[in-house]
C-alpha cells in the first residue's frame, strides 16, 4: 500500500493471473489509514483466491 502526495490517494499493489497491478483505493481525505489498510488486506486476499480484485472492490462499495 502507498500513499502518492501529489494526489493524496490510497494506492494497493497485488498480482492478478501473474500480472502486476496497481489499484487506487480511494482519496486520502475521505479513507482513514485504518480503513485502506482493511481494504489492502481484502484486495490481496481476493487476488490470492483467484478472484479479480478489481470487481470485488467495486462489489463492496456498491453494499457500502
Amino acid at each position: 500500500m502507498r500513499l502518492t502526495i501529489q494526489n493524496k490517494s490510497w494506492y494497493v499493489k497485488y498480482d492478478y493471473l501473474g500480472t502486476h497491478r496497481i489499484m487506487s483505493i480511494g482519496s486520502y481525505s475521505k479513507i482513514s489509514l485504518e480503513e485502506a489498510r482493511k481494504e489492502c488486506s481484502l484486495i490481496q486476499e481476493d487476488a490470492a483466491h483467484g478472484f479479480d480484485p478489481y470487481k470485488m472492490f467495486i462489489k463492496r462499495l456498491k453494499i457500502n
